[in-house]
C-alpha cells in the first residue's frame, strides 16, 4: 500500500465538497462501536513472564518491551513527560476495527500507565484520554485522535477533505475555504500535514496563525495531520509540554498466519517536492548549513549576533543568526518554510539527543550536515528559546549550555532579512 502523496483527480476535487461523496472518502473500514481495551492504572499487568520491570498488553498477548521493538517511529520523537521525575515511555495498546491493534508510546509514572480509551463510528474514530499519568485532563471531552479512512491511491485527499467539512458546518465563507491547502509539516515529524492557507509555516506580526477551521493550522499550540497506514490521523496535544502519548509512535499492527504481530506496512516519508492537494507550488526546505551552490553574505547585526543572508544564484533562500560560544558557531535560521538550529559540532546520523531551555527538558532529532548537527524547529521549541535565558543541547557526548540574550529580536531580523525589508547591514 503506498503512502506517497498524489494529486487528487478532478473528480476527487469534486467530491470532497458534497456530503455524500465525503461519507465515502472519509468512512473508516468498519463502523462497529469498538472500545479500546487501552489498560488504566487498575489494568497494569505485571507478569514473570515479561519480567519485573516490565508489563503485559492484554490484547496482542506481547510484553511492552517486545511491543515497542515493533514501533514504528516517525520522527521528531514526542516529548518525554516532565512533571514526575518517575516518569518515562513504556508502550500500551488499543483495540482497532479488523482485528488490527493500535500500539503506542505512553508515559508510564510509577505504576500509572497512559491510555486512550473510545470508539469507532462509520466516519471517524476518536481516542480521548482515559487515564492520564502526567496529570492532564481525562475523559470523552480530552480527544487527542481523531482518526479518518483515506483512498491509498490519494492519501491526502481526506485531510483536505475533513478540513473543509468542517469549515462548512461552521458557516465558513465558501471562498476562504477554497483557498485552504494541505502543506507537509516537517517539523512535526516525516508524515506531517497542516491545513493552511500559506505555503509554509510563515510567521504573522500579529502573533500566532489560526487558519482553516478547527482541524487546520493551529500556531498557538501542538496540532497537525499524519498520514499513515491507509489512515488520516488528526493530532491535537493543545499547549501543554507534558504529554502521555508520542504522537509520532502509533503504529498499526496486525498478526499473521503465524500467529506474529507486525505492522500492517511500513510508514512512508513525504516527499517534500510532491504535488499535494490544492497546491501548486513544489516543496523544499533549504538547509542553513551545507546547502550545494549557497553564498553567505553579511546583512546587518543584532546586539551580538551577526544577521547572514545566504543566496543561490542571487536569489535569497534562507537568513540566520549566528553567534560563537566558547569557540562553537551556532545559528537560527529561517529558509522562508523552516525554523532550523546548528551547531557546529559534528553528530552521527538519526542522532537524539535531550534540548532543554531554562531547565525544561524534552528531545530533539538532529540531521549530521557536514561537521555541522542540524535541527528543525517548531514553534513549541523556537518561542520558548526566543523568551528563555539559557539552551541547554547534548550532542553525541557534549553538552552545549547556550545563552538566549538577544535571540527574539536577532529572529524578528532573520525574517525581515528573508523578506527583503532589511535595508542595508548594520
Amino acid at each position: 500500500m503506498s503512502l506517497s502523496p498524489a494529486r487528487p483527480t478532478p473528480s476527487v476535487r469534486r467530491a470532497a465538497m458534497t456530503a455524500c461523496c465525503l461519507s465515502a472518502l472519509l468512512a473508516l473500514p468498519a463502523c462497529s462501536d469498538t472500545g479500546s481495551g487501552a489498560e488504566t492504572q487498575a489494568g497494569l499487568q505485571r507478569s514473570a513472564e515479561c519480567g519485573a520491570d516490565d508489563h503485559l498488553l492484554g490484547k496482542t498477548g506481547l510484553c511492552a518491551a517486545e511491543a515497542a521493538t515493533l514501533i514504528q517511529q516517525a520522527t521528531p520523537d514526542g516529548i518525554i513527560p516532565e512533571r514526575f521525575d518517575d516518569c518515562t515511555w513504556s508502550v500500551n495498546e488499543a483495540g482497532f476495527p479488523g482485528n488490527e491493534v493500535l500500539v503506542y508510546r505512553a508515559a508510564l509514572c510509577g505504576e500509572d500507565l497512559a491510555a486512550l480509551g473510545g470508539g469507532f463510528g462509520a466516519q471517524t474514530a476518536q481516542l480521548y484520554v482515559a487515564n492520564s499519568a502526567v496529570g492532564d485532563a481525562e475523559g470523552e471531552d480530552s480527544i487527542k485522535f481523531t482518526i479518518y479512512g483515506a483512498d491509498p491511491a490519494d492519501p491526502l485527499a481526506s485531510i483536505l477533505a475533513a478540513a473543509r467539512q468542517a469549515m462548512a458546518a461552521e458557516g465558513v465563507d465558501a471562498a476562504y475555504i477554497e483557498t485552504c491547502k494541505v502543506r507537509p509539516a516537517p517539523e512535526y515529524g516525516t508524515d506531517a500535514y497542516v491545513v493552511d492557507t500559506e505555503d509554509y509555516n510563515s510567521v504573522s506580526d500579529d502573533g500566532p496563525r489560526n487558519e482553516c477551521g478547527p482541524l487546520g493550522l493551529e500556531q498557538d499550540a501542538t496540532s497537525f495531520w499524519r498520514s499513515a497506514y491507509g489512515y488520516s490521523i488528526f493530532v491535537q496535544l493543545g499547549q501543554d509540554m507534558n504529554q502521555d502519548f508520542d504522537p509520532n509512535s502509533l503504529t498499526l499492527l496486525t498478526q499473521s498466519d503465524e500467529g506474529n504481530w507486525q505492522p500492517v506496512a511500513p510508514l512512508a516519508e513525504h516527499d517534500l517536492n510532491a504535488d499535494i492537494p490544492g497546491e501548486d507550488d513544489n516543496f523544499g526546505v533549504v538547509n542553513i548549513v551545507g546547502t550545494e551552490g549557497a553564498e553567505d553574505t553579511a546583512a546587518g547585526t543584532s546586539g551580538d549576533w551577526s544577521i547572514v543572508k545566504g543566496t543561490i544564484e542571487g536569489a535569497a533562500e534562507y537568513c540566520y543568526a549566528e553567534k560563537t560560544f566558547d569557540g562553537t558557531p551556532v545559528r537560527v535560521g529561517w529558509d522562508d518554510m523552516q525554523w532550523q538550529l546548528a551547531i557546529a559540532h559534528p553528530v552521527p546520523a538519526d542522532f537524539y539527543g535531550n534540548f532543554g531551555v531554562d531547565g525544561h527538558t524534552s528531545g530533539m532529532s538532529w540531521t549530521p550536515v557536514g561537521d555541522w548537527a542540524l535541527a528543525w524547529l517548531g514553534l513549541m521549541e523556537l518561542e520558548p528559546m526566543k523568551e528563555g535565558q539559557t539552551l541547554t543541547v547534548d550532542l553525541d557526548g557534549k553538552t552545549f549550555t547556550l545563552p538566549l540574550s538577544g535571540l527574539a529580536e536577532a529572529t524578528a531580523k532573520v525574517e525581515t532579512c528573508l523578506s527583503g525589508n532589511m535595508a542595508t547591514p548594520e
